[in-house]
């Protein structure tokens, strides 16, 4: 019995404590209560132009002087035309539909020049016009590192290299058909 009186005792005290403790705390404050978040944002379900965006229509050609020449008079005068559908607001595209030849001109003066030599046309043709206008951008040494370069690229290896104040690059792509130039200065 006198465990059964102790454990009265001691239950007595717990409570005592518990209710001591209790007595000096504040009452809770409650939470705040939750707010699910949208699953989905709405979005306009028109299919009018957003007044930001640009549209091919809105593109300017690139304005540059690349080794003290205007290339756009150069393509221009060798049957190029402007392309605003390729062309974005750092790069201006022209393409020669008759040759299968395709130049972008890069605000910061790098040219890439694109020959599409399965276009149906007569390569001959093709090499005449990409030759005269790139002789008349960057001079005779350019066209003699393309010819120099040109069987090696054709067999697979791409070609890096360095004419006057300019860096070179060519590659054939054998999927599309493409021989590409890109000349930037250095």
């Amino acid at each position: 019995m006198r465990t059964n009186f102790s454990i009265k005792i001691i239950v007595a005290a717990v409570l005592l404590v518990n209710v001591a403790a209790c007595s000096g705390q504040s009452t809770p404050t409650p939470l705040p209560t939750y707010t699910p978040l949208p699953t989905y944002t709405p979005y306009p379900t028109s299919t009018s132009v957003i007044a930001t965006e640009i549209s091919s229509a809105d593109i300017i050609p690139v304005t540059v002087q690349v080794n003290g020449i205007d290339p756009v008079e150069i393509l221009e005068s060798n049957g190029f035309v402007f392309d605003a559908e390729f062309s974005e607001a750092e790069v201006s595209n022209y393409f020669n539909e008759g040759l299968g030849l395709s130049v972008d001109v890069y605000t910061d003066e790098s040219i890439s020049f694109a020959a599409y030599l399965d276009w149906g046309v007569d390569a001959a043709e093709q090499v005449s016009i990409l030759f005269n206008v790139v002789k008349s951008i960057y001079g005779e040494d350019m066209t003699l590192w393309i010819n120099e370069n040109n069987e090696t690229v054709l067999s697979g290896s791409p070609q890096v290299g360095t004419v006057g104040d300019f860096s070179t690059y060519m590659e054939y792509y054998p999927d599309s058909s493409a021989m590409v130039i890109v000349v930037s200065p250095l």
